[in-house]
């Protein structure tokens, strides 16, 4: 069932239904059942709450449960690393007696009762608490006055929760909340890391023998070939080893570019270090990039690309051909190798949305505006780190792919794509979308062997409804699937029911 108001997870059991199952297909039930309450961090120290029904108290078979089958859950309680029980509930209706002749009933069925109370305690080493009575409503507020939700509980105890329409919406919440969980941990991680790499090159800036990467491509326009390189490594102004390997890496991007594209660079480099003679200063890659050839003499500019700035020459320069990125040092897009380049790091996610108002208004007015609407949900459900690592640090690519999610978004959704995807009703979607969600003819089952989302679906649950509001389900649970990291890497499994 939906948790308990505490987040802790609720096992229901129909002690009629337990009496119609063999031993083993109990057994197989219970552990995945047991599995699944595991799989809540809240109910990994807190426990789970145990509700038992029994029925109508005045049938004789109703409270009666096999030995064998309440000892086979006491045994898988044992199996799993989890706090133990939080609470036993029982449930029971008691039939109205209209005359007083009947009174000899109730004693008989009190003492049915205390019998089964007593099975389950001894069971399970457990006391009880009773819910007890002839009238559903009072049993429901007993319930409810113990954490447990009408809305968490099914019509046979007075409750609204239905299995067919409520059991994806708590599932998917629960695999949403362990995949943010999991989110904020890699974000934690790598935060800490930049910061030691940040405070590490601050350290080693104040070297008196530092050269930048302006440096670098200039002295590789004296000396392109691969020995001369090798050279300009080897020299005793790039002592320090640290600054070493960042240039080397530099290097390296240079020269993997085609002609062309060196031009372009060393143009902005060398401008950049004519300008910078008089005072000394650190010119970076992106002043020389940004450099406008408004502040070079005529001789410099003649030697400049004829195609506007050379900001706007440069990065056109650089946009990357079928096997080369933009970013980093890798040079092939058939390996899973992630560049490594602190320039990525720092800004890496600034220069996408500069590759992003490269592209025509049209195609980027959308994101913009959910930066401007919601930038805290661009952060957590469009994350640009996502787009940029599944592209493999394809600026253009990545920068199309992310102005298109928003552009679809903002069709599909209207006002309110700019609130957070979910089916609480006062998100993106609507009621009626979420009536859609819960009909189950889209549904997430547990990941694969792999960690890979499985996605079901199910044609014969699917309504007569407008082909928007489809798109609207596709849409969300797609961006549930691509909550999981191994689904972004590894892609997704379907199942569809015939």
């Amino acid at each position: 069932f939906p948790p308990h108001t505490s987040g802790c997870s609720v096992l229901f059991v129909d002690q009629s239904a337990m009496s119609s199952l063999s031993f083993l297909t109990l057994a197989r039930t219970l552990f995945y059942q047991l599995q699944r309450i595991l799989e809540n961090p809240l109910s990994q120290v807190g426990g789970f709450h145990l509700v038992v029904y029994g029925g109508n108290a005045d049938l004789a078979s109703s409270l009666d449960a096999p030995p064998n089958h309440l000892a086979v859950l006491a045994r898988l309680l044992t199996c799993f690393p989890m706090a133990p029980l939080r609470a036993l509930h029982m449930v029971a209706t008691l039939p109205s007696l209209p005359t007083s002749a009947l009174q000899q009933q109730y004693i008989l069925l009190e003492l049915k009762l205390q019998t089964w109370k007593q099975t389950w305690e001894q069971t399970l080493g457990k006391p009880a608490l009773w819910h007890v009575g002839a009238l559903m409503p009072q049993i429901l507020q007993s319930l409810i006055q113990v954490g447990l939700t009408a809305t968490g509980l099914p019509p046979a105890l007075g409750g609204s929760w239905s299995l067919e329409l409520d059991y994806r919406q708590w599932w998917l919440g629960v695999a949403t909340q362990q995949q943010q969980l999991v989110l904020q941990q890699q974000q934690s991680n790598a935060a800490a890391l930049l910061e030691r790499e940040m405070s590490t090159s601050q350290q080693s800036s104040t070297t008196a023998t530092q050269r930048n990467l302006a440096d670098l491509l200039v002295a590789a326009q004296q000396q392109p070939s691969a020995s001369a390189a090798e050279g300009l490594l080897n020299a005793p102004a790039l002592a320090a080893a640290g600054q070493q390997e960042q240039q080397s890496r530099a290097l390296a991007e240079f020269l993997t570019m085609d002609a062309s594209q060196r031009s372009a660079v060393l143009a902005a480099a060398s401008l950049q270090q004519q300008q910078t003679l008089a005072v000394p200063a650190q010119p970076t890659v992106a002043s020389a990039l940004e450099t406008s050839p408004a502040g070079a003499s005529p001789a410099d500019a003649s030697s400049l690309p004829d195609q506007g700035s050379v900001a706007e020459s440069a990065r056109t320069a650089l946009r990357p051909s079928a096997s080369t990125h933009s970013l980093g040092t890798t040079t092939t897009t058939d390996d899973d190798t992630v560049p490594d380049n602190r320039l990525i790091r720092e800004g890496g996610l600034q220069q996408l949305n500069n590759a992003i108002r490269d592209l025509p208004e049209s195609q980027y007015s959308a994101y913009f505006e959910a930066l401007k609407e919601c930038p805290e949900l661009v952060d957590s459900e469009s994350n640009p780190s996502h787009f940029l690592s599944f592209e493999r640090y394809d600026l253009w690519a990545a920068a199309r792919r992310l102005t298109t999610y928003w552009t679809w978004r903002k069709q599909l959704f209207g006002d309110r794509a700019f609130l957070p995807l979910t089916i609480t009703g006062d998100g993106a979607l609507s009621q009626e979308d979420i009536v859609h969600v819960r009909r189950g003819y889209f549904a997430l089952i547990p990941n694969d062997s792999e960690g890979r989302s499985v996605i079901c679906y199910d044609p014969s649950r699917r309504a007569h409804h407008c082909k928007e509001t489809r798109m609207r389900v596709g849409f969300y649970f797609w961006h549930c699937m691509c909550l999981n990291e191994t689904t972004r890497k590894e892609g997704w499994v379907g199942m569809v029911l015939l």
